[in-house]
């Protein structure tokens, strides 16, 4: 059996049920830092060659809204604040630690 890997409109349509109070324009910032983060680690291997394999996907998303909804005591949501967290703190290179804080900017 094979399953195709899940598209934005997969992860935006699953985190919009699981998750309707984040608002559209931070999901799509979440989603579109995961993938990034899975690009340039496993594809273009930009950086995280230490480490390796990463699997940013859906469920880094889950724990990273899960964050903010802990975290956050307005509705004004700051993605940002779950970068550390969900995915720099996985990392124990320095480099990479510095590249993702870089993409997050």
């Amino acid at each position: 059996m094979y399953v195709d890997s899940l598209e934005d409109d997969d992860l935006s349509f699953i985190i919009a049920t699981l998750h309707p109070e984040i608002d559209h324009a931070t999901r799509t910032k979440m989603i579109r830092f995961n993938m990034l983060m899975h690009h340039e680690t496993m594809i273009a291997n930009s950086f995280g060659r230490k480490g390796a394999p990463w699997e940013f996907n859906l469920r880094d998303v889950f724990r990273w809204c899960e964050f903010m909804k802990r975290n956050q005591t307005s509705r004004a949501w700051n993605a940002a604040s779950g970068v550390d967290l969900i995915y720099r703190q996985v990392c124990c290179v320095i480099a990479t630690l510095y590249n993702i804080a870089a993409y997050a900017n």
